[in-house]
């Protein structure tokens, strides 16, 4: 997977690996920024470092997508961030289609702003093709039931899936159970409503 997808901005580039005494090592970008999981250790994000959060993981997302391939295990401690920033260009957002769900106004606030932090999707241990999908089933706690259910035939939006729950969490609505009534609750469109942000974006969530 590391060498097919190649270069891209919002995923976290794969240099080489090699054997060395039975074990193999892989060389990839450094991201001094560390993880989203321990960034929130710290606090969580307000909503205008959500919205850079979410399109930089969609434009990898994307970007992952279109090779036919999905991740299959996103969860903050799979995203990575880098402090020098990377010039997303206009033609990067503007690529978004007129259906994206609300996304318009999130790209267009984002065009005209300096983002301090790019983000990246890391781990691709669990990335499969969608036309011969071979499934290990990541963390619990952020893929959909039907993953859980062996139903494999949108696997697309298993990542979308994982990419909203996520967004849940680090914004506050964490933590996120393994299983029980509220795991099921999530699953149903149940999802609580932060206080700390806007209407708008607590429909885009859930």
């Amino acid at each position: 997977a590391h060498a097919v997808l190649g270069k891209h901005d919002n995923v976290v580039r794969y240099y080489s690996a090699w054997a060395e005494d039975d074990h193999m090592l892989i060389q990839n970008e450094f991201c001094d920024g560390g993880s989203l999981h321990a960034r929130i250790q710290e606090h969580c994000l307000s909503e205008s470092d959500l919205k850079i959060l979410l399109m930089h993981v969609i434009e990898g997302l994307r970007y992952i997508h279109s090779n036919d391939l999905v991740h299959m295990d996103i969860k903050p401690e799979n995203i990575f961030s880098t402090m020098n920033p990377t010039a997303h260009k206009n033609g990067g957002c503007a690529s978004a289609s007129k259906d994206d769900d609300g996304m318009d106004s999130v790209y267009e606030e984002l065009r005209s702003s300096e983002n301090l932090v790019t983000y990246k999707i890391g781990d691709l241990g669990h990335v499969t093709s969608v036309n011969e999908p071979y499934v290990e089933e990541g963390d619990c706690r952020y893929l959909p039931k039907e993953i859980l259910q062996e139903d494999y035939s949108n696997l697309f939006k298993a990542d979308i899936f994982s990419l909203g729950i996520t967004l849940f969490e680090v914004a506050g609505g964490g933590p996120l159970p393994k299983n029980g009534p509220e795991w099921h609750r999530l699953r149903s469109g149940e999802v609580p409503t932060i206080p700390t942000l806007s209407k708008d974006f607590n429909e885009l969530i859930a």
